[in-house]
């Protein structure tokens, strides 16, 4: 059969990225026939995806609710890409939450830069 994209695998990419100087190019894989078999081949032509599980989502933001089940478009997860598929911006108390009564707002901390 021919070589399609299985999930959770993503194809090698076809340049290399920028800051990646030792990627592999496609060019120079080859498939083990005249044609490309998505089990035979899939070790040659594919990279297993990272999952967001293991990816640290920067301050101000957390896991997606469905982290465990989602995946990084790479083999691992660069915040710059997958960002957005992995974390969500995390709720503010100041925009999205009213004390009940008998509480009140704490006062947010600050931060000196030294």
């Amino acid at each position: 059969g021919s070589l399609t994209r299985p999930n959770p695998l993503v194809w090698v990419d076809i340049e290399a990225e920028a800051g990646e100087p030792n990627r592999t190019q496609v060019d120079s894989l080859y498939c083990e026939g005249r044609s490309c078999d998505v089990t035979r081949d899939l070790e040659v032509c594919c990279e297993v995806q990272a999952s967001c599980t293991t990816f640290t989502c920067p301050q101000g933001y957390v896991l997606t609710w469905n982290a465990s089940v989602s995946l990084c478009l790479g083999e691992e997860c660069l915040e710059e890409r997958d960002l957005d598929i992995c974390c969500d911006e995390q709720a503010r108390c100041d925009e999205n939450y009213t004390c009940p009564h008998g509480y009140v707002e704490k006062a947010p901390i600050v931060h000196c830069d030294n």
